[in-house]
């Protein structure tokens, strides 16, 4: 998704009203310990089976069940025998079949102990649903890694709505990759990969979904759904509107995440090895930069903020806690910083860091299947990820109005106990944003009412926002309010060069009626104007090209004219 500019847009009110926007501070994210002691836990997954059960899933080729508040002493499943469990190598996916409470079906995705990363298949145990039949896997497919690199595995697995598996793979781990993987349109690795797994009984027990992107292009392989990755490690579907969220690992300075639609990520290729998120890397043999899609955040090895290997995670969905809903959870593996990111509604995001009490060394995030969000600590601990919603106030309207030469801009909020100050953001372009004023909040629980009068230098479509600062330094930006602004004319028509029978008026001054006359002087329409102010649109009836007066009748009459061009 990229910025979106209002500029792009027609703009038909010059007075933009926002309702219970709500404007909540970002939610403090709190880590409820549930589990400890666990050996390297690096998952925590749901079968979607209606059971409330958790499956943990260790570096080890151990996977237990965590229900009824405790974890179960006895295993689900052991393979470790099976296992290459070394430096990045070992058991890092595990994801169950859509219809598992049916079919009793689920996958893993580990490195074997010549290192292959491999994809297989299991089954529940026909008289324990608390067992696997550890007698019951086959192989999908075992790829050797290249040189023997322990590294760079991927290794995350999901379903979507369409009920094909996707499956993350790294780039295999040279170093830069320096073996090409992510951009070798023949190789498995560095990519996203999706395959029908309802073919349960024929080896490979896989086929290719025929609307794979590049299912007809023999220069690919056919399981290919995406490529240009390092090391997505961690990513995952939002359950409500089945976007995916990837965040790819970086090499020496920058991780990212990337975000699009399905058919947006369809065929797509995010960059690794020619660039690292959006800074060219190694561009050898690489195509134009509009060729390959770039993250919608990212953070510097070097920035004290920021971190060195970014952990995916999932959209809360959950009923626990409202002020989450919405917000795409996501951590760093080095640092102990965690983010925030949700779409603020007008093609940009909203983004907050928080750096206190946060564990060390989170190596996955998971979802039950209520949308609760949990994560994992390599270091043992499993945690039920909570909230606290720090109370910002409560935006009931912001809105913006021409005056002579002035905007005014009036606001009224509700609920004000943490507020520190509010700033009024202007724009030319709707992306960068000076401030031109702070106001003092009231922070009466009850409501408020604002006033400020801006002189803008600038004339045309100009923009605002409101922004929310709280006593903890926590911003939020209110929807961007657009507005016609020009001071030395009071009645303003736009467009003057008319192509779809649809001009705007700019009304600042009263008057009687707009009547508008063809070039002959034959009147083509008539409309009243008593008491109407602001923006109005007016849609003109279909008449023959060339130009055409407006009249403005009232005290003090206005003419204007257009050109009216089919």
């Amino acid at each position: 998704m990229k910025p979106n500019s209002l500029k792009a847009q027609v703009i038909f009110l010059s007075i933009f009203f926002i309702q219970s926007i709500g404007l909540n501070a970002q939610p403090q994210l709190k880590f409820n310990m549930i589990v400890d002691g666990y050996d390297a836990p690096l998952g925590i997954v749901s079968a979607y089976d209606g059971s409330g059960r958790l499956f943990i899933q260790g570096k080890n080729g151990i996977i237990s069940i965590f229900k009824n508040g405790s974890l179960e002493s006895r295993p689900f499943l052991n393979f470790e025998g099976k296992i290459l469990n070394s430096g990045e190598s070992g058991f890092g996916g595990l994801v169950f079949h859509p219809d598992y409470k049916n079919n009793g079906y689920f996958f893993t995705y580990y490195n074997t102990l010549n290192g292959n990363v491999t994809i297989s298949r299991w089954k529940v145990s026909s008289t324990d649903p608390d067992s696997a039949d550890v007698n019951s896997e086959v192989v999908l497919f075992s790829e050797p890694k290249p040189d023997g690199y322990t590294n760079h595995n991927g290794s995350d697995m999901h379903f979507g709505k369409d009920g094909n598996l996707y499956i993350s793979t790294g780039d295999g781990g040279s170093p830069g990759d320096s073996y090409n993987n992510a951009q070798n349109k023949k190789s498995f690795f560095g990519k996203i990969l999706r395959i029908n797994v309802d073919q349960f009984n024929t080896p490979p027990y896989y086929s290719i979904p025929d609307d794979n992107p590049f299912v007809n292009n023999p220069d690919y392989l056919p399981e290919v759904f995406a490529l240009g990755f390092r090391n997505p490690w961690r990513w995952s579907f939002d359950k409500e509107t089945g976007d995916m969220w990837i965040a790819d690992v970086g090499q020496d300075s920058i991780e990212e995440v990337n975000y699009g639609q399905s058919q947006d990520i369809r065929g797509s290729n995010f960059g690794w090895h020619c660039y690292e998120a959006d800074a060219p890397y190694n561009l050898e043999g690489c195509g134009n930069m509009s060729n390959y899609q770039f993250p919608i955040f990212q953070y510097r090895h070097d920035d004290p903020d920021g971190g060195k290997s970014i952990i995916g995670g999932f959209v809360y969905r959950g009923n626990l806690y409202p002020q989450l809903k919405g917000y795409y959870l996501c951590a760093d593996f080095i640092e102990p910083h965690a983010w925030l990111i949700k779409p603020n509604g007008t093609g940009d995001w909203i983004i907050s860091l928080q750096k206190e009490g946060i564990p060390d060394n989170i190596s996955s995030i998971g979802e039950d299947e209520n949308g609760e969000l949990y994560a994992s600590s390599i270091n043992g601990q499993v945690y039920h990820i909570e909230s606290e919603d720090v109370l910002h106030a409560s935006l009931l309207s912001f809105t913006a109005k021409t005056y002579r030469k002035s905007v005014i801009l009036n606001w009224s909020t509700a609920n004000e106990i943490n507020v520190d100050s509010f700033e009024l953001d202007y724009s030319r372009d709707a992306i960068h944003f000076s401030t031109i004023a702070e106001v003092a909040p009231n922070n009466n629980q009850g409501s408020n009412t604002y006033t400020y009068e801006d002189n803008p230098k600038d004339t045309g479509i100009i923009y605002y926002r409101l922004g929310v600062r709280n006593k903890d330094n926590i911003i939020l930006y209110s929807p961007i309010v657009p507005i016609v602004f020009h001071p030395t004319d009071q009645t303003y028509v736009y467009p003057t060069i008319v192509r779809n029978h649809l001009i705007n008026i700019v009304l600042n001054d009263s008057f009687e009626a707009l009547t508008i006359f063809d070039f002959s002087g034959r009147k083509i329409l008539y409309k009243s104007l008593k008491d109407v102010t602001g923006t109005l649109q007016i849609n003109l009836p279909n008449v023959a090209t060339g130009i055409y007066f407006l009249r403005f009748d009232g005290v003090n009459p206005v003419s204007k004219k257009i050109f009216i061009a089919h």
